[in-house]
């Protein structure tokens, strides 16, 4: 079987300091994978999903596709490579078009988990940095965010804020470094899991990880550098020391979170339990870091005793399945 990854090409919108760090790591994953599924024996090719993609498919021919490509078409509608490979009738892992680009933009993540009733901190979009407008509806503390972006991008410890001026002067700097809308959320100071989840009809929940040291001062979140650049002082339990009652809220919510954005074959989600300890779904990673030696997936797969290699082959043998189902 000829199996081809597509990632996205690299693109130059983000501040240069971070630049080298974040495409590093972007290969990385992209490396791993490609190492992962050559060993598995398939005939195998990397292409990007850039102005020539479409030539470049139709000369290797694949039978299936290994999608880690959320690139926007021109009108923001859906995202080119899987709407690319509808059209040529190529089957691929992950959501579908439209669901890439809704999953990878957290304001409408947020939009319908709100809608579904998934427990989700109160937020607002920002998307002007003239005219920041604090809804009355949120309580500081609130953690600012861009928009669009994996890894904590532009997250760092300045971010989370409790006064409205400064909320402003972030949102602004934010705006304008990384040419895109922000969020700005109430923040939760409970403690943070993350879910990866296999599988489509039904998904399946692996052990629930914690994230158990990451310290900004009294209020503890993960920003860039702590995964990116400190990740190896990072703490992580699986599976996380919780009763088995909220393991399984944990759990439940986790999985309507992965219907609620039309997931599949795999995903993480990120929860995090408020004062009362009830969980609220973070964010929802339709393409969660694949890496041997450190993704939280990749650890949590390790924990249900599937090597990096058994979790990519698990991957591509439960969306061939998907595809053959329908």
């Amino acid at each position: 079987m000829r199996v081809a990854l597509i990632t996205d090409p690299r693109g130059m919108n983000y501040p240069v300091s971070i630049q080298e760090t974040y495409y590093e790591s972007l290969q990385h994953v992209a490396d791993n994978i490609a190492a992962a599924v050559s060993r598995l024996g398939y005939q195998f090719k990397h292409l990007k999903a850039d102005h020539d993609l479409h030539d470049n498919l139709i000369s290797f021919d694949p039978d299936f596709v290994f999608n880690r490509s959320n690139r926007e078409n021109s009108d923001h509608r859906f995202a080119y490579t899987p709407h690319l490979l509808d059209k040529l009738g190529i089957p691929y892992t992950g959501p579908n078009a439209q669901n890439c680009v809704t999953a990878y933009n957290k304001y409408l993540t947020k939009k319908i988990l709100q809608d579904l009733e998934v427990p989700t901190p109160r937020f607002a979009l920002v998307d002007n940095p003239k005219d920041i407008q604090i809804a009355d509806n949120l309580s500081f503390p609130l953690l600012v965010k861009p928009v669009m972006g994996g890894s904590s991008l532009g997250i760092e410890g300045e971010n989370l804020v409790f006064r409205k001026d400064s909320c402003q002067i972030i949102c602004s700097n934010l705006i304008n470094n990384f040419d895109r809308p922000v969020i700005i959320e109430e923040f939760l100071n409970g403690r943070e899991f993350t879910v990866a989840i296999l599988g489509n009809d039904p998904p399946k929940a692996l052990p629930i990880l914690e994230f158990i040291n990451f310290s900004n001062g009294d209020y503890h979140f993960r920003s860039f550098t702590s995964k990116m650049i400190l990740s190896k002082y990072e703490k992580k339990s699986c599976p996380a020391l919780i009763s088995k009652q909220q393991g399984n809220e944990i759990t439940d919510l986790a999985l309507r979170a992965y219907h609620a954005l039309g997931c599949r074959d795999y995903a993480r989600i990120d929860i995090r339990w408020d004062e009362n300890n009830t969980p609220h779904v973070l964010e929802v990673n339709a393409f969660p870091s694949l890496v041997s030696d450190g993704s939280s997936f990749a650890l949590i797969a390790s924990a249900t005793g599937l090597s990096f290699q058994d979790l990519i082959d698990e991957i591509l043998n439960i969306a061939i399945s998907r595809i053959h189902l329908n």
